[in-house]
């Protein structure tokens, strides 16, 4: 229940800072934090390990990992640019992972810049995801979330037949759900509508 979530969450960051008192020089005491504090809604305290960790770290792999962190940790406290900037920087450290990509589209589309949010999708989309290189994914957050997110920013650039594909190939990943079905036969309607 949401109470024992929460008292796990407080408890998640109580060992970590227990962690971070016995080996304050290693990174992973950082990172773990960092997450303890993100997971417990402590957004500050989980920007000020994760940039900690940032300078102590010599892998490309943890960097990637962490600007994409930090960047949603912006996107929370209401920084939507410096979220895009950190979001960027980590496409820079791996321009061939799909995942910084997705990021500055959703970042993009919060900040109504529907145009770019759509490049990133498709630049993402394109990208092959890093399966073998990282410990746990979900594989959805490689073609359903994107798929989805593009077909939502077509609809807002006012296309809604470019994001019909968009929103079949979401149904061919989920083919019971009803929702998606739903949505299809709407923007079926939208699409002729508009092309009218």
């Amino acid at each position: 229940d949401e109470v024992r979530i929460a008292d796990s969450r407080e408890r998640n960051v109580v060992v970590a800072k227990g962690q971070m008192d016995e080996t304050p020089d290693d990174p992973r005491s950082y990172w773990n934090l960092g997450n303890a504090y993100k997971a417990a809604g402590k957004n500050k305290e989980a920007l000020e390990c994760l940039i900690q960790i940032m300078n102590l770290s010599t892998s490309d792999e943890e960097k990637f990992i962490i600007q994409c962190r930090i960047a949603e940790i912006y996107m929370s406290l209401g920084d939507k640019f410096e979220a895009l900037k950190c979001a960027r920087y980590a496409i820079g450290i791996r321009p061939y992972y799909p995942d910084g990509y997705h990021l500055c589209g959703h970042i993009c589309f919060e900040m109504k810049r529907f145009e770019e949010a759509k490049n990133y999708f498709k630049q993402g989309l394109v990208q092959k995801p890093p399966y073998k290189s990282i410990i746990v994914y979900n594989p959805r957050s490689y073609d359903y979330v994107p798929l989805m997110a593009l077909a939502k920013t077509y609809f807002s650039l006012s296309l809604p037949s470019l994001a019909l594909p968009c929103l079949e190939a979401c149904l061919k990943i989920y083919p019971e759900d009803e929702r998606i079905k739903n949505l299809i036969k709407d923007i079926k309607v939208e699409a002729d509508r508009f092309d009218e």
